[in-house]
C-alpha cells in the first residue's frame, strides 16, 4: 500500500508541476522564443519592471511615439515623436489602411514594433486610450488614433509643417482628441 500512496503523490506533484509550467512559461505574455516571460507594457507603451536592460530595450525598440504640437493655423495637432504632422486618409474610414505601394511612398504609414500588442508610446497631451495599431500586409503594424491609420507626408520638409492638409480632399491632420481638422493650412489668421 505504501507504493500506491507514493505513486499517487508523484502523480499529483507531476500534474501540479505541469500546470505551473503551462501558466508561467507557455502563454500569458511569454515570448515564444525565450524562456523568460515578457515584461508588461503600460498603457503608454513604457516598459514596467522589465527583468533586464535588454528586455527594456527590446520593448522600446521600434515603437512609435505620438506627441502633440501647436500649428499656427490648425491648432494643437497630433504628431509623431519628431514633431511631424500626422494625417488620416478618408478612404481608410472603417476599412483599415488602404494607402499602399506608390501611395505609401508619399504618405508614409506610421509604424510600430512588430505585433499589434506593442502599444505606441505617448507624450503629454495625447490620449493613450485612442491609440492602437493594425496589421499591414507590407510590413510592421500601423499606428491608429481614434481608429484612423496614421501617415506622415513626404511633402512636409520640417516638423510642424502641414503641407498635406486637405490634399485631394482626402488627407487631413488630426487634433489630439481624434477629430479631423478640416481648416485649410493656409487660412489667414484673423
Amino acid at each position: 500500500m505504501g507504493e500506491a500512496v507514493n505513486g499517487s503523490a508523484k502523480g499529483v506533484i507531476g500534474a501540479g508541476t505541469a500546470a505551473l509550467w503551462l501558466l508561467t512559461g507557455c502563454g500569458f505574455g511569454a515570448d515564444p522564443g525565450s524562456d523568460e516571460p515578457a515584461a508588461p507594457v503600460a498603457a503608454t507603451g513604457a516598459p514596467e519592471e522589465a527583468e533586464t536592460e535588454e528586455q527594456r530595450a527590446a520593448l522600446v525598440e521600434g515603437q512609435a511615439t505620438l506627441s502633440a504640437a501647436e500649428h499656427p493655423v490648425l491648432g494643437l495637432l497630433l504628431t509623431d515623436g519628431d514633431g511631424n504632422t500626422l494625417y488620416l486618409f478618408t478612404e481608410d474610414d472603417g476599412v483599415g489602411p488602404t494607402c499602399v505601394e506608390e501611395c505609401a511612398a508619399v504618405w508614409e504609414p506610421l509604424r510600430t514594433a512588430a505585433g499589434t500588442e506593442a502599444v505606441p508610446m505617448t507624450a503629454e497631451g495625447v490620449r493613450p486610450e485612442l491609440v492602437a495599431a493594425v496589421p499591414r500586409l507590407d510590413g510592421a503594424p500601423q499606428v491608429t488614433y481614434a481608429e484612423w491609420p496614421l501617415y506622415t507626408y513626404t511633402g512636409d520638409a520640417a516638423p510642424s509643417e502641414a503641407n498635406g492638409q486637405g490634399m485631394d480632399d482626402s488627407w487631413f491632420a488630426l487634433d489630439v482628441y481624434g477629430g479631423t481638422v478640416t481648416v485649410p493650412a493656409d487660412t489667414p489668421q484673423g
